[in-house]
């Protein structure tokens, strides 16, 4: 691959990426290899469910207890109970169903997402949900903060970039 092919020669770039990536004034492969991170951001922990605290980026392994899906209008919300010895939250999704064939009940898992307070009790909103191994390869490195543009995300760009590189 050239610094001047498009960005759309890079492997799982296609038209709709491309148009998403064109919005950010990237065109070319050099250009995506020089979109540089806004911010980088640590991942640590994970800590007990105790230890959130509202308008933070929570990390928490715990066990998955309850599970349920509620639709109100064009939209589904997943809802999830997650405890450990500490403590239990609420973990909410928005329009992802298929997070529910992932959850298992019983299993531990690492979530990591913003914490807001609703009534007495604190629910985390939108968290990504990893198994231990991938997100202890997390925490050995800063992670990337692209500034984006709706409908590509942070992944998005940081595989594409990798793609990109030569081997």
């Amino acid at each position: 691959m050239k610094v001047t092919d498009r960005v759309d020669s890079v492997k799982g770039v296609g038209e709709k990426t491309r148009a998403l990536f064109e919005k950010l004034d990237i065109m070319t492969i050099g250009q995506l290899l020089t979109y540089y991170p806004r911010d980088y951001e640590s991942f640590d922990g994970p800590f007990p469910v105790e230890t959130l605290r509202e308008n933070s980026i929570g990390v928490i392994e715990a066990s998955v207890s309850h599970i349920s899906e509620t639709r109100h209008a064009a939209r589904t919300i997943l809802t999830c109970t997650a405890k450990d010895p500490s403590g239990s939250v609420t973990l909410t999704w928005f329009n992802q169903p298929y997070l529910k064939s992932s959850l298992k009940m019983g299993y531990r898992y690492i979530f990591r997402g913003k914490v807001v307070k609703k009534g007495n009790s604190f629910v985390m909103e939108q968290p990504k949900l990893y198994r231990r191994e991938e997100y202890e390869r997390l925490k050995m490195a800063l992670q990337p903060v692209y500034s984006l543009t709706k409908g590509l995300t942070n992944h998005m760009v940081t595989k594409a970039g990798k793609q990109a590189l030569p081997v």
